[in-house]
């Protein structure tokens, strides 16, 4: 996936096979903790916030609409919450 998202730019997921989150456990730890980042990004539908509370790298997070269209994209460093912009509908968390 290119890292340099432009806001408005449409996400098509199927340049590249991202692992979706499922449950309760699998959301709330999604990336964290991980330290040999054998996967490299996660999805996460109806995503109002993210955190970095237990990352060791910073992390690219993009913002994609209903449409899957990028409303923003921005690198998170370890140990950050952060709040999803008015109209996510999803969120990409990438390991940098």
């Amino acid at each position: 996936m290119d890292n340099n998202y432009a806001n408005g730019m449409i996400f098509n997921p199927a340049d590249k096979a991202i692992p979706k989150a499922y449950g309760f456990k699998e959301r709330l730890l999604g990336l964290s903790g991980s330290r040999s980042f054998k996967q490299k990004a996660i999805y996460f539908d109806r995503c109002s916030s993210i955190h970095t509370f237990t990352m060791f790298r910073n992390l690219r997070v993009t913002y994609i609409d209903c449409d899957m269209k990028i409303i923003k994209s921005e690198v998170v460093k370890p140990r950050r919450i952060r709040f999803s912009p008015k109209g996510t509908f999803a969120v990409i968390e990438e390991v940098l």
